[in-house]
């Protein structure tokens, strides 16, 4: 269910209804897909190095992968629209725009995802030194999750952007490449500066580039112009942001101070196996042996 409902998220944070060439839905939906085949890999790299698999590892391990893998998906295709908006489009043929967008995006998307790879490796890392077996194998097999999303996002999915911008520049169709949209966009064809003045569509182009900016800022941007910036802008709503997040803080940490350390058994066997029913009628019928 976790899997469909980012399918859908995906297609609708990409979907772009007035102009079906600029669409990205395909490109989401391959980049879930390679997210998975991400968690596939990690489970057979885990099992290949002899790390022993638990409950804990097979039913959190998927959706924690997914987690991470589709938010440097998500990096990768907002700076790959971005980047094809402010690319300069009259460039000596296409394959040489498909690399410079590609180049572009992985220029400005690979280093913070690189950070964050390495973050969460090293994290999980250190999380394999507590001497508890199931908490090492996590770890261990989290490890794996990340180093092979990392690997596939960054070496398969520029494959994949290069090919969609290909296909935006063709003007086809998002999900249905064989259909060629009506209304072609004659601005991102290969042309020189002074080919474009002879034609008298600089402008055009150029007001081609306002509406495709406006089209990677999102709906949500003149609201946010309207409202949340002009509040960002005055002391009042400075410290007013400021105080809502200690009060945050501090709530959080009354909470942490609350917890109770320790894990029941009953957390870690899964539902519907003999163990599972086994503790079910243990603590209903035997729980004063407590």
């Amino acid at each position: 269910v976790s899997y469909l409902l980012m399918v859908v998220y995906a297609a609708l944070s990409l979907f772009s209804c007035g102009q079906p060439p600029h669409s990205r839905v395909g490109l989401g939906l391959v980049g879930i897909c390679i997210v998975a085949l991400a968690v596939c890999s990690a489970f057979g790299l885990a099992a290949f190095l002899g790390v022993a698999f638990n409950p804990t590892s097979t039913q959190v391990l998927p959706f924690l992968a997914l987690g991470l893998g589709v938010d440097d998906m998500f990096v990768l295709a907002h700076h790959f629209k971005s980047s094809e908006v402010r690319q300069d489009l009259r460039l000596g043929g296409s394959h040489e725009y498909e690399l410079e967008v590609v180049r572009t995006t992985v220029g400005k998307a690979g280093p913070s995802i690189t950070l964050t790879s390495v973050v969460n490796f090293f994290v999980f890392f250190v999380g394999s030194l507590t001497p508890i077996p199931a908490v090492t194998a996590f770890c261990l097999q989290s490890c794996c999750a990340v180093m092979m999303n990392y690997v596939l996002l960054l070496g398969i999915f520029p494959v994949v952007m290069a090919a969609d911008a290909r296909r935006t520049k063709a003007g086809r169709v998002d999900m249905l490449c064989c259909i060629t949209a009506k209304q072609l966009s004659t601005d991102l064809q290969p042309m020189t500066d002074d080919q474009a003045i002879e034609k008298g569509e600089l402008q055009a182009s150029r007001q081609s580039s306002k509406s495709a900016v406006r089209e990677v800022r999102g709906k949500c941007w003149p609201m946010l112009q309207k409202w949340y910036l002009p509040v960002l802008a005055t002391s009042t709503g400075q410290y007013g942001i400021l105080a809502v997040k200690l009060c945050m803080i501090a709530g959080a940490l009354f909470g942490v101070s609350r917890l109770e350390s320790g894990l029941d058994i009953s957390d870690v066997i899964p539902t519907g196996t003999y163990q599972g029913d086994f503790l079910k009628a243990r603590f209903a019928y035997f729980d004063f042996f407590d």
